[in-house]
């Protein structure tokens, strides 16, 4: 029997010339076989658009990125060898917001990030939002500090009121971040390039969040944003990853492929 070619209007065919790549890593292998693996989005496969912002999808539920507040103040970039999303300008007030159900009660959040120097300010790296736009909490956070000291991340678990955890980073290079929130037993924890050596603490409050609550890549709601901060790749789970030694071990292998991709001793 003889086949036939169908072409539909403004359709691209998978492999043909122009249609949509994903660059697949090492990682991406590794974090799809997470039962848990909620969301997750890549700079490899964010654009810029002809308007000055950027488009791209979480990887895991086909939802599309907003970019929040400051229209078009997200750019495409490579920093280090690997792709980057970050702002055009420090202190623009927008964010990058994963579809709606990316809060979760407890979760896990591994992102690649490169932290730039800033001699002050808050830099609110992953923020949570309500479906209403109501900032929540804040799973990661970065404050500049005078050229020469040393820099740290932070985390807060169900909110974002002290008290907080942190963990040193080096400036100006990739690292491979996870901040993990169990709201069983209210702990949050953080950790830098590997789980070996966590910062941990709790909190006499819960999270709760809401059907439609999310997380973004920034601050929408002000100018303590992404600032100078550049993310890579970042997988959400909607558990906690250190609550069972298999699901560590789990953890362990993701960061350990992604601190392969992205050249990290």
């Amino acid at each position: 029997m003889t086949g036939r070619m169908i072409v539909l209007p403004g359709v691209k065919i998978a492999g043909g010339t122009g249609a949509e790549r994903i660059e697949v890593s090492s990682s991406d292998i590794v974090a799809a076989k997470i039962a848990n693996l909620s969301n997750f989005l890549s700079a490899r496969s964010i654009k810029n658009t002809p308007a000055g912002g950027v488009a791209g999808y979480c990887l895991r539920t086909g939802g599309a990125l907003v970019e929040k507040g400051a229209a078009n103040s997200f750019t495409r970039s490579v920093f280090a060898g690997r792709p980057a999303v970050g702002l055009k300008s420090n202190g623009a007030a927008a964010g990058l917001a994963l579809p709606g159900g990316s809060l979760h009660s407890s979760y896990c959040v591994v992102s690649a990030v490169a932290i730039q120097y800033l001699a002050s300010g808050t830099v609110n790296i992953i923020s949570g939002f309500t479906g209403g736009d109501v900032y929540t909490n804040c799973p990661l956070r970065h404050t500049g500090v005078p050229a020469g000291s040393q820099a740290y991340v932070s985390a807060y678990g169900p909110n974002a009121t002290v008290p907080n955890v942190s963990a040193p980073v080096t400036v100006d290079a990739w690292q491979i971040v996870v901040s993990d929130y169990n709201n069983d037993t209210k702990t949050t924890s953080l950790g830098v390039n590997g789980i070996g050596s966590l910062s941990a603490m709790q909190k006499d409050v819960s999270l709760f969040p809401g059907p439609a609550d999310y997380l973004e890549i920034g601050y929408h709601a002000g100018a303590n944003g992404l600032r100078t901060t550049l993310v890579g790749d970042m997988y959400v789970f909607n558990t906690s990853m250190l609550r069972s030694d298999f699901l560590k071990e789990q953890l362990t292998a993701l960061m350990a492929a992604m601190k392969a991709d992205y050249g990290i001793a």
